[in-house]
């Protein structure tokens, strides 16, 4: 095993943002266990990547891969934001609340001087600066996330810090119910996106930025504050980023808005003045730019798959 200096443990690795951090990892060479409760769904011949199957909701599982592994840097990319009805708040609760607590106690007993960064979300207002507000299920299982994560910082050294992040897109994004994905896939298919009235405003964010946001937090001394907000700084409505979308590919298929129900209140607009001046980091990729370079790579994936199966 390599130095623990390089080790550096990522959960969710499967997901949109775990497979975006842990392949920008690899091309750094750093030591790098893959966590994920689902086998890797591409092969990973990496010299420097393990991947090994977990379930965050067992503790006693966690644990002993933390007390294995013993990694210096975690990046806590797991969770699930389901929380339409009892059945996925319960989903959201035990994803976002009852998983990070076990990943963080595990942290804390085994290796509590290694820098832990968590995904937060801007769908919930600052608890620490703010009262805390939250229209989802979601959003307060976040906020109890953080609250956790507060907790065993202040009173047990863990060296954590919460990353409230913005809603992210980009490319490579698995979840296709997501608005980005969805809306072009869609499109691309000639199909009218079903769509809310998508008047809610979030602070809209390229997965590039959000990685190198990411892991500079992982990688800065300490010490840093308890969150670090990662966004653009202004909230921008659901049907702007629609209506790019169309614009960027040219389609003459319309969206059909107000046919879903509208996901509660506004989300709230990143405050990056402390991730600026500690981390010399501000967002590099416009709206446009960003659903622009989605757009190429969908249409990129969909000139493949044709390749394919013309062959």
């Amino acid at each position: 095993m390599a130095a623990r200096s390089s080790r550096v443990l990522v959960t969710g690795a499967t997901g949109f943002l775990g497979s975006h951090v842990s392949r920008r990892l690899e091309g750094e060479g750093c030591d790098t266990l893959c966590i994920s409760r689902r086998p890797p769904q591409r092969p990973d011949g990496a010299a420097h990547v393990l991947w090994v199957q977990c379930d965050l909701l067992d503790r006693a599982q966690i644990d002993a891969v933390i007390g294995r592994i013993q990694p210096a840097r975690v990046f806590h990319l797991a969770g699930s934001s389901r929380d339409r009805g009892l059945a996925g708040a319960a989903s959201a609760f035990d994803a976002n609340v009852v998983a990070t607590a076990n990943l963080l106690l595990a942290v804390a007993r085994h290796c509590p001087d290694a820098r832990v960064v968590t995904a937060g979300t801007l769908e919930c207002s600052n608890p620490w600066t703010d009262v805390p507000q939250f229209h989802t299920a979601y959003g307060a299982a976040k906020v109890a996330a953080e609250m956790i994560a507060r907790h065993l910082r202040e009173h047990h050294a863990l060296d954590v810090v919460s990353a409230r992040i913005g809603m992210t897109y980009g490319p490579a994004d698995p979840n296709d119910t997501r608005l980005v994905p969805y809306v072009i896939r869609s499109l691309l298919q000639r199909t009218p996106p079903r769509l809310s009235h998508c008047n809610r405003r979030e602070d809209w964010i390229y997965i590039d930025d959000v990685v190198d946001a990411l892991l500079r937090i992982g990688g800065a001394p300490a010490p840093l504050p308890p969150t670090l907000d990662v966004g653009h700084g202004r909230a921008v409505t659901a049907r702007d980023v629609v209506e790019t979308i169309c614009d960027c590919l040219g389609t003459d298929v319309a969206p059909v808005y107000g046919v879903l129900p509208d996901r509660p209140g506004d989300a709230f607009a990143a405050d990056i003045a402390d991730t600026t001046s500690l981390l010399d980091w501000r967002p590099q990729v416009e709206l446009r730019d960003g659903i622009a370079r989605t757009v190429r790579w969908h249409l990129q994936q969909a000139a493949a798959l044709s390749k394919a199966a013309a062959n």
